[in-house]
């Protein structure tokens, strides 16, 4: 709701005719009504059912900008913020530990031959009179 929300304010900046103007407006109050009634809706059930989360809430809450919407939504989205394992949270969330960088970085050096070289040889079949055919 809240992109469609944007673009109809975009639309709303570019709109010419008072028709066009007057519809965006009534669109744009359904939009912030709905936005308002379902964080209504969210808080209700964060204060019945989100007990669980409250200590992780609180210590996200600790950090600069991260206000009960931010806290809640990463706390819905990585459930493992409630949890210690750091590492199991920047795995979730796309990031790679610095450890694994590491070794990463250090296999890309590596004087292995490559897949392609290997695969090659094994797709041109044996060398000529090298090897039988068993049957």
């Amino acid at each position: 709701m809240t992109q469609l929300r944007t673009a109809e304010r975009n639309r709303l900046r570019r709109a010419s005719a008072a028709v066009w103007r007057e519809s965006i407006e009534r669109t744009l109050l359904f939009f912030e009504q709905e936005m308002e009634r379902v964080e209504s809706e969210l808080n209700a059930w964060w204060d019945e059912h989100g007990s669980a989360w409250r200590e992780p809430e609180a210590r996200l809450r600790t950090m600069p900008g991260v206000g009960p919407k931010t806290a809640r939504v990463l706390l819905a989205q990585l459930p493992e913020l409630g949890q210690p394992a750091a590492d199991r949270v920047a795995g979730r969330a796309g990031s790679v530990c610095l450890r694994e960088r590491a070794v990463a970085r250090t296999a890309s050096h590596s004087r292995r031959p490559r897949g392609g070289a290997v695969f090659g040889q094994l797709d041109r079949g044996p060398p000529s009179g090298d090897v039988a055919d068993p049957i």
